[in-house]
C-alpha cells in the first residue's frame, strides 16, 4: 500500500497517473562500429555498380533529413544502426526501402540475456504461446482414443 500511496496521483480531470517500477540500469550494448563501416562500404560497392540507384537514394535521405525524421550525430557514437539498400531485380522502378539491421545489436556477454529481453519484449509470452501452438499440433496428431485417460 505505500508504494501505491508514494507512486500515484490523481489529476485535475480525474484520472489516475501511476509510475511504473522500471530498472534504473540500461542494457550495455557492445560498440559495433566495424560492422556498421563493413554495411557502408557494402553499401557503396552496390552504388558503383549502379549510379542511378545512388542518385535516387541520396534524394531519397535526402528527403528524410529535410523532414526531420534523422540529424547528422555530432558526438562520437556508442552504437549504430547501419542502413542497407533492398535491391530488386527490376530496375525499371527500383523502390527505395532503407532496411534496419536490427540483427547487430549484440549485448555484453556479462548480463543476462533474461534481463534483455524482458526488458524490451515479452519473451516469456511468446515462448507460452510457442508451447501452446506445439502442445495443439502434437494432440491433433494422436487420436483421440489415445488422449484419453483408461480406467
Amino acid at each position: 500500500e505505500k508504494h501505491f500511496v508514494d507512486h500515484h496521483y490523481r489529476t485535475s480531470s480525474g484520472r489516475y497517473v501511476v509510475s511504473l517500477p522500471f530498472k534504473s540500469t540500461q542494457p550495455s550494448i557492445v560498440p559495433n562500429i566495424n560492422r556498421a563501416i563493413s554495411h557502408f562500404h557494402a553499401l557503396e560497392a552496390k552504388f558503383l555498380k549502379n549510379p542511378q540507384l545512388q542518385q535516387e537514394y541520396s534524394a531519397f535521405m535526402q528527403e528524410y533529413l529535410d523532414l526531420g525524421h534523422m540529424s547528422p550525430a555530432n558526438t562520437d557514437p556508442s552504437y549504430l544502426i547501419p542502413l542497407s539498400q533492398d535491391f530488386t531485380s527490376n530496375l525499371e522502378v527500383p523502390e527505395l526501402k532503407p532496411e534496419r539491421h536490427l540483427t547487430l545489436v549484440t549485448v555484453n556477454q556479462h548480463q543476462e540475456f533474461n534481463d534483455f529481453t524482458n526488458r524490451f519484449s515479452s519473451f516469456t509470452k511468446l515462448i507460452r504461446v510457442l508451447a501452446y501452438v506445439r502442445r495443439f499440433i502434437n494432440n491433433s496428431r494422436i487420436p483421440k482414443r489415445k488422449r484419453q485417460k483408461r480406467r
